[in-house]
């Protein structure tokens, strides 16, 4: 179970988020952000480097590309952490990887961004982000962090999580 708050005030813009795990080994609860308009359209990311947004949260989350012509669990995926001070985190395309070898990330069929919190069973995650967006130049010192044994990406509604 996923609640967000998001305050769209002049001042506030930015989205938190609380999940309240399940029961499951390795629960998770995720949040899809369409990449263009219903996630119909492909969008195209080529003049970009990677992902950047600013977050603070307690822990490390995944986050995850659904990329057209890739089934789910070849998704290409990353982590990055989130301690309690807001940073801004900026990771490369090239940080992302696939379970597939023979997959690669193909900028133009993009579809959605998945942000995934991670905890213990019938736990609570949160996380708080903002300023979502593409990025090009250097990657910064806000890098992805390795992210061992992640449970697969699953489909938006399946009952593993």
């Amino acid at each position: 179970h996923l609640d967000f708050v998001r305050p769209d005030t002049t001042t506030e813009k930015h989205l938190f988020l609380v999940a309240h795990l399940g029961a499951a080994p390795r629960p998770y609860a995720a949040l899809i952000v369409p990449l263009t308009r219903g996630a119909i359209q492909l969008a195209d990311a080529r003049g970009f480097t990677g992902i950047a947004f600013d977050a603070r949260g307690s822990g490390t989350y995944g986050l995850s590309f659904d990329s057209y012509g890739l089934r789910p669990d070849d998704w290409f995926r990353t982590t990055f952490a989130a301690g309690a001070e807001t940073q801004e985190i900026r990771i490369p395309f090239s940080a992302f990887a696939s379970n597939a070898k023979a997959a690669k990330l193909d900028l133009t069929k993009l579809r959605a961004l998945n942000i995934r919190l991670h905890g213990v069973s019938g736990g609570k995650a949160w996380l708080q982000i903002e300023k979502l967006r593409f990025f090009t130049g250097p990657s910064g010192t806000a890098a992805a962090v390795p992210g061992p044994d992640l449970p697969p990406v699953g489909r938006p509604n399946d009952d593993t999580n």
